[in-house]
């Protein structure tokens, strides 16, 4: 029951999907990821357009690296392919604290585009394989798929308004036993302010109910709020300071939770399609359970590469 529990939080993301108008909090817990508006309009500047769902790239968990680019033409596909290596001093994320090191290997493909003046929409799959150095037994594989739209509403000042469907199927490592497989719906909103030259301010609040959970105990739904502060140093680097608060309640379980997060990050382009970068989280979970609060540090690296067409 332990390794599921663990896993379930990797896919719920007791931390961290940062990631436009949808968030994603990144699972194990790693930090943060905001998206932006699918598809800005051709020629547009992107201003810093966070990443879209989930992530395409390895940095996707680490809170989005935002720098500005023009783009001449907008590539709606994108096909990607990542390495992260993370070192956590709570794996078992328990009031006792257990350090270990595990490898993050992802392989995504995503489309988003905008349909018709403010709508946009956006699909996306990934699979991911997550390996322990010390705590074998907790390895597992998560395979996702996300469709949503969004509405950039000129009423409320430019912010976005989204709605996403999300499906996780996570299997023990190798392919093999269904340890979950869930479906969800999450509904928000986020807001961009550029507070200076090549600085960006987001906020993002984000609800996502769980519709349909296998094992039923596992069931959880979402409520959180996200600010991140982005910033382009120079023309390849770049960094990111985020925060994430979320209340989660497991209705089958009993149980009511707060958790909160805070990151810091940085990321180099190698070239357009290869990045690498580093990253470090903090994050709290009370719980109304006490088996289930902890505290929990984590630092990573990453490499990853994207193709935009």
């Amino acid at each position: 029951m332990l390794r599921l529990f663990l896993r379930l939080l990797f896919v719920c993301g007791c931390v961290a999907s940062a990631a436009e108008p949808r968030l994603d909090i990144a699972r194990q817990p790693m930090p943060l990821k905001l998206q932006a508006p699918a598809a800005p309009a051709l020629s547009q500047d992107t201003g810093a357009a966070l990443p879209p769902m989930p992530s395409s790239d390895a940095g996707a968990d680490f809170g989005e690296q935002v720098v500005l680019v023009r783009h001449a033409t907008w590539e709606p596909w994108r096909a990607g392919v990542g390495v992260q290596g993370w070192f956590t001093d709570n794996v078992a994320l328990a009031p006792n604290r257990v350090q270990d090191w595990f490898l993050k290997t992802d392989v995504s493909v995503g489309y988003s585009n905008r349909l018709s003046g403010p709508w946009s929409v956006e699909l996306a799959l990934e699979q991911d394989f997550i390996r322990y150095d010390e705590f074998r037994s907790l390895d597992f594989d998560l395979a996702r798929a996300d469709a949503g739209l969004a509405y950039e509403a000129a009423w409320l000042g430019g912010a976005s308004l989204f709605v996403r469907y999300h499906f996780y199927h996570l299997m023990e490592a190798g392919f093999d036993d269904a340890l979950l497989t869930s479906h969800a719906l999450s509904a928000g909103l986020q807001k961009t302010w550029q507070v200076g030259t090549g600085q960006q301010l987001s906020l993002a609040l984000v609800s996502e109910p769980a519709l349909a959970t296998e094992p039923e105990t596992a069931t959880r739904h979402e409520h959180a709020m996200l600010l991140a502060w982005s910033l382009r140093l120079t023309d390849k680097l770049s960094a990111q300071l985020s925060g994430r608060a979320g209340y989660h309640v497991s209705p089958e379980a009993e149980r009511e939770d707060w958790n909160f997060i805070g990151a810091v990050s940085a990321a180099y382009a190698l070239t357009s399609w290869a990045s690498v970068g580093v990253t470090g989280s903090m994050a709290w979970n009370e719980s109304d359970r006490a088996l289930f609060t902890y505290r929990n540090v984590m630092a990573g690296v990453f490499v990853g590469v994207q193709i935009n067409f």
